[in-house]
């Protein structure tokens, strides 16, 4: 076993090099092969990303502040906040205050993200079968598509017609 995970961590080295420095994050391909059926948007999914990066451990949620999430992502608190409570909503977090420290950190609020949910959700999502998008259809303004020739005989009122 130990010999296999050598292997998989010289594959990962060879393709990624210097960037692995700050580590890699696990992440179930279901997450962002299922996103649309899962109801997430696009920043639903880059602030799970960011939470599950700083999961480490089973039930050692993650707790980072809002202002962190945002400025790694170049969004506004609001958005991330917005963001927060789409997926708080969907069941794919749970968010727990509770309060961390001793001594002058005693009082302050720390809010933990239960992933739990996200966990389930994907479980859940894997039975499923995966829904195809449609084909896309052509439009007017597709290339190679033969845009429609306007209509001549219809008169719009208060112009002038040019001879």
């Amino acid at each position: 076993m130990e010999n296999n995970k050598e292997t998989v961590e010289r594959k990962m080295e060879t393709r990624w090099g210097s960037a692995l420095r700050e580590g890699f994050v696990v992440v179930p391909r279901a997450l962002l092969n299922r996103q649309a059926d899962l109801g997430l948007e696009s920043g639903d999914v880059v602030v799970l990303l960011n939470l599950l990066a700083s999961w480490w451990e089973e039930g050692n949620y993650p707790y980072l502040a809002v202002r962190t999430l945002s400025t790694r992502m170049g969004l506004s608190l609001r958005t991330t906040q917005r963001s927060l409570q789409r997926l708080e909503t969907a069941g794919f977090l749970a968010r727990e205050r509770m309060t961390r420290g001793t001594g002058q950190d005693a009082g302050a609020v720390v809010t933990r993200y239960d992933l739990s949910g996200t966990v389930h959700r994907l479980q859940d999502a894997v039975l499923r079968p995966v829904r195809r998008a449609p084909k896309p259809q052509p439009s007017k303004f597709n290339a190679g598509h033969r845009v429609p020739e306007p209509l001549t005989d219809t008169k719009l009122e208060g112009f002038k017609e040019v001879a």
